[in-house]
């Protein structure tokens, strides 16, 4: 009788545990779905002096967007007011890390600094032989 007990207790608890409701999806699976585009942060620091030569920010239009599909695609449509421009682009996500493009074409690698279910940032960082440019995208749900 202690057995089956102890037996059926043990069964409860595993069964509470098995039911148990992970929110904890991983950055692939966070980062499906239409993201609006908020804007675009570009920064580039001089080598020689250090000093930030530009540091502007671009908002979108309303209008803008990024679609993760779970293909593999991504689709966005971007109106900074002066330029509109569409793509469609080949993505994978590796960890924090979200890459694009094709063996063809070659790979754009950004980093995902922030990613939530509502909130979307990534960041690229490239050293040019006078300057290093810096660029953060945000985006929203």
């Amino acid at each position: 009788m202690k057995k089956t007990i102890l037996g059926l207790a043990a069964l409860t608890a595993l069964a509470f545990v098995a039911c148990k409701k992970n929110n904890d999806s991983s950055p692939a699976q966070k980062i499906i779905g239409k993201w609006q585009l908020v804007n675009d942060v570009t920064k580039v620091t001089s080598k020689s002096t250090g000093q930030v030569t530009r540091n502007d920010t671009t908002t979108y239009s309303i209008d803008s967007y990024i679609d993760f599909r779970t293909d593999g695609y991504a689709y966005s449509y971007a109106n900074e007011g002066y330029d509109i421009s569409r793509d469609t682009v080949k993505y994978m996500v590796s960890g924090s890390l979200l890459i694009s493009g094709t063996s063809a074409q070659g790979f754009d690698t950004v980093t995902i600094k922030t990613l939530t279910d509502n909130v979307l940032s990534i960041y690229s960082k490239e050293d040019g032989p006078y300057n290093t440019y810096e660029w953060t995208e945000n985006a929203k749900k």
